[in-house]
């Protein structure tokens, strides 16, 4: 990270403010709508039901 940051980085306090990652202009999703198009939370619930279905006809008495 520190070969990255140092090909980034300027010398300049303007710039290096401007391409802070975490500044005002930082995108922020909140996690409802982060899971609700993220693929890898579509695949943990279809991971779930399968699994729970399995154990249930495996262990099913």
């Amino acid at each position: 990270m520190s070969t990255v940051v140092d090909a980034v980085e300027s010398d300049d306090d303007a710039e290096n403010a401007r391409r802070d990652p975490f500044g005002d202009e930082a995108i922020e999703i909140d996690e409802e709508t982060l899971r609700r198009v993220s693929p890898a939370a579509w695949v943990e619930g279809v991971t779930r039901r399968l699994d729970n279905a399995v154990q249930r006809f495996i262990y099913r008495q």
